[in-house]
């Protein structure tokens, strides 16, 4: 199953901002549930560190719509906030849930499934991805298109790669291997922004990056380029500004284009929680929206702000056996790396 990466999603080459990349939390009355890893297996800590679900699985994702999916045996099931199993591990591989569906595979095709277990959308798929924005994308024969929650053929399967739904929009490629294009499509299937780009990104706050003659610079939905193409690299806007590379190094700028946070960084990630994680030298830190280191750059690695708390660690990469823990806005540990 085709996914997404630790700083959002590959579109087309670029590293941009995902809504679901860093999501790590989930609902508990009125807590939040993360994910840690203890002794080789995963549960979930609240905000405050404690723990709530005691690390019993082989892997465990955040809580989307209530359930998280969770692995055991290498089977994948769904637990609730409170770590029941809802859905008994059987599946072969599982996402998480998204406008009450969840993607699962069963004898190497994909379905989708309700929070009763039961297949609202039996597996045809050769692949296929979460809801959003109201329809989910499905590969048949190659070929990727979209159906909405019934399970019925919105846009027929034509496109060799498309993104998901985001604001109304969402991008496909056309054209041959190594001369291809990117445009983006209405919920109708309708080509709204013709394709022309080598690269685009998801919209967001209304924008979306795109490359254009090795420049990256940002459209609106009628496909008006309203910031020039002129970054090495950009990414997507959130909490009103975007990462843009400029000189080799990384700053901000406004949904106006205007640098509002100097180019001086070796690579940043985007704002949540006022805040966003940024590299100088070998180590990341956060800047709030002046520009001012508020976290002294000291990790190894880090992600975006998530409800409050920051998933960090102070060697290797996240994930891959680094020493990971939580940070909150002030940038005090709720869970120390390898508590």
């Amino acid at each position: 199953m085709k996914r997404q990466g630790l700083f959002g999603a590959m579109t087309a080459g670029v590293l941009v901002a995902s809504p679901c990349a860093t999501v790590l939390a989930g609902d508990l009355f009125d807590k939040e549930l993360f994910t840690v890893t203890k002794d080789g297996k995963v549960g979930y800590i609240d905000d405050d560190g404690e723990i709530q679900i005691k690390p019993q699985y082989d892997t465990a994702d955040p809580f989307q719509d209530g359930l998280a999916r969770v692995e055991m045996g290498g089977q994948w099931g769904f637990i609730d906030t409170s770590g029941k199993l809802v859905i008994n591990p059987q599946f072969e591989s599982a996402w998480n849930f998204s406008d009450g569906l969840a993607v699962v595979e069963v004898d190497d095709k994909y379905g989708y499934i309700d929070k009763k277990g039961e297949f609202v959308i039996k597996p045809r798929f050769e692949n296929a991805w979460h809801v959003s924005d109201g329809l989910a994308r499905v590969e048949v024969d190659d070929k990727q298109g979209f159906i909405n929650a019934k399970g019925e053929t919105v846009i027929e399967p034509q496109f060799d790669e498309a993104g998901d739904f985001h604001e109304g929009r969402a991008w496909v490629r056309t054209g041959g291997t190594f001369d291809h294009k990117y445009g983006f499509i209405d919920k109708k299937g309708e080509m709204v922004i013709t394709p022309k780009y080598e690269n685009v990104a998801a919209f967001a706050g209304g924008l979306a990056a795109v490359e254009h003659d090795g420049q990256w610079g940002y459209i609106n939905q009628s496909g008006e380029m309203v910031i020039e193409a002129r970054y090495k690299k950009a990414g997507s806007f959130h909490q009103g500004l975007a990462a843009v590379s400029v000189g080799g190094k990384y700053g901000f700028i406004n949904g106006k284009g205007e640098l509002v946070i100097n180019p001086r960084f070796k690579e940043a990630g985007y704002f949540a929680d006022g805040l966003a994680p940024v590299k100088l030298d070998d180590k990341w830190g956060y800047v709030n929206k002046e520009g001012e280191l508020v976290i002294k750059p000291q990790f190894s690695d880090a992600k975006s702000f998530d409800r409050g708390l920051a998933h960090v660690n102070l060697g290797g990469v996240l994930g891959f056996g680094a020493e990971s823990g939580y940070i909150d806005t002030d940038g005090k540990y709720v869970w120390q790396p390898n508590q």
